[in-house]
């Protein structure tokens, strides 16, 4: 599945000198969190949320420093942070960096790109010009409507291999493990180091195709008198 396949079209934007309090009307009108900022051209060259418009001098929510704060702050940053809380036009108040990509990103990609820069969504841009917007609640979506995976009948001993399989990928494997599968009832056996470790062990196992349920009898060591549990 595509960026281009899961996104939301037209992205809502506003043009850089927007008056501030439009930028919000946006926001409220769409039932959005934030909104992009664009050229004439129709280029992402900013995008505008909630969280910068949180401080602001005319709701009497803009910063107020102490002396001691405000000798560790550059002039520079004062002068941002001025112009962020008093400004009036979305360009005032936007934040410059936007990240962006096209129609045939997977979304596996997208869902990095989210989590490694800890934003909340990416402009979507066809030849630089924006087309949608892909944020995590258009992720969550796409994976509420994934069918659950089908495959035909499997043997015990096939499903067995796969779920060896699986869990030999992990670093987090069963110290001497055995798995043993009864009509798709996988059984597993082993030793653990948390019970972290044991919950994932689990999900993966769950996961392999042709499993009906996954029987636990695994261990988990914790140094100490009652050191096996």
């Amino acid at each position: 599945m595509l960026a281009g396949d899961i996104m939301t079209s037209p992205a809502i934007c506003v043009q850089r000198n927007a008056p501030v309090a439009d930028v919000a009307r946006a926001m409220v009108d769409h039932g959005i969190s934030a909104v992009f900022v664009v050229n004439k051209e129709n280029k992402p060259i900013g995008i505008v949320s909630e969280q910068d418009l949180l401080r602001r001098a005319d709701l009497g929510t803009g910063h107020h420093h102490s002396r001691w704060a405000d000798f560790f702050l550059t002039a520079a940053s004062q002068a941002a942070e001025y112009v962020k809380e008093h400004g009036k036009l979305a360009k005032d108040v936007m934040t410059k960096k936007v990240l962006q990509v096209d129609r045939n990103t997977p979304i596996a990609e997208v869902a990095v790109l989210l989590e490694a820069h800890d934003i909340k969504r990416v402009a979507v841009v066809d030849e630089d010009k924006i087309v949608g917007v892909v944020s995590r609640a258009n992720i969550v979506r796409a994976l509420s409507m994934m069918p659950p995976g089908k495959v035909g009948p499997r043997s015990d001993r096939t499903i067995r291999k796969a779920a060896l399989a699986e869990i030999e990928r992990h670093r987090w494997q069963p110290i001497a493990k055995n798995v043993i599968v009864r009509d798709g009832v996988l059984h597993v056996w082993g030793t653990v180091g948390t019970p972290k470790e044991r919950r994932a062990i689990q999900v993966a196992l769950q996961g392999v195709a042709g499993v009906k349920s996954v029987k636990d009898h695994m261990r988990t060591y914790s140094p100490g008198i009652n050191a096996w549990m």
